[in-house]
């Protein structure tokens, strides 16, 4: 159990010195969507990707896309935010897509998942240096492939031009240079700044 929780720590580490924690939380998000729902909306609907804190779901029609935002998205983003922490998704959008994708394909790229584009080779070995330590030969290749399926992302949002936010170090798509998250954080900050003055 030691062991386990010593691995726990320096996943937890590496992904925050990368840059990668805010993302793999995304991921859990997006694998918590038919948990979340159940089996019989999780049949007619899948979450396709969060952009910006809003996590984008798809449906089969647009009734089921109707109905979900009118009937499961309060209670869908409660139990998500429940597994996946707070400040990761703030909203849900539905979309109806018509034709769930083939299985082994992500939308972003079309690509199957285990064919990724190639990374750096200063973050390759970085990841070699954390599984290193890692002595269950299952779990050092889940660990690798994770790492390397984040640092590929990143490195491809990096070349479309994403910026890194210097208070959070996150990727994000705003021209400014703090994300969506941290200009949020700063206006509540504010706020309540204000609420004490006037206290």
């Amino acid at each position: 159990m030691r062991g386990q929780a010593a691995i726990g720590d320096i996943l937890q580490q590496t992904l925050r010195r990368f840059g990668l924690e805010r993302r793999l939380r995304e991921q859990f998000a997006i694998a918590a969507w038919s948990e979340a729902v159940g089996p019989t909306v999780a049949a007619h609907s899948w979450a396709e990707t969060v952009r910006d804190g809003v996590l984008l779901v798809a449906t089969d029609t647009a009734a089921w896309a109707q109905e979900l935002s009118l009937r499961w998205k309060e209670r869908a983003l409660e139990r998500i935010t429940v597994g996946v922490g707070p400040g990761i998704i703030r909203d849900i959008h539905f979309r109806s897509a018509g034709r769930r994708p083939s299985a082994g394909r992500t939308r972003e790229s079309g690509r199957p998942p285990d064919r990724l584009p190639p990374i750096a080779p200063a973050d390759e070995a970085r990841v070699q240096q954390i599984v290193a330590h890692v002595e269950t030969k299952d779990l050092r290749a889940a660990m690798t492939r994770a790492l390397r399926a984040l640092l590929a992302a990143r490195g491809a949002r990096e070349r479309q031009g994403w910026r890194r936010c210097p208070r959070c170090r996150q990727l994000h798509r705003r021209r400014t240079p703090v994300c969506e998250d941290c200009r949020r954080a700063r206006l509540s900050a504010a706020d309540r700044e204000i609420g004490e003055g006037e206290a």
